[in-house]
């Protein structure tokens, strides 16, 4: 029973930042997939910095 209030609570923290990714899709998506490609397919950005860093920046330029 834990177990399954656990997997809801999961799904809610993932579907809430997707959500206003979908809202603003010229600044999520560019963001997400700098976050993807870094962190799940492990490659390598410029300068070795964190992909984290770069999506954060990447998504601050693109919304002003």
């Amino acid at each position: 029973m834990l177990g399954t209030l656990a997997g809801i609570a999961l799904v809610y923290i993932a579907a809430v930042p997707l959500a206003s990714i979908f809202e603003n899709p010229l600044v999520g998506f560019p963001a997400l997939t700098i976050v993807l490609a870094g962190l799940i397919a492990g490659m390598r950005l410029p300068l070795g910095l964190p992909a984290g860093l770069m999506a954060i920046a990447l998504g601050t330029a693109i919304g002003l």
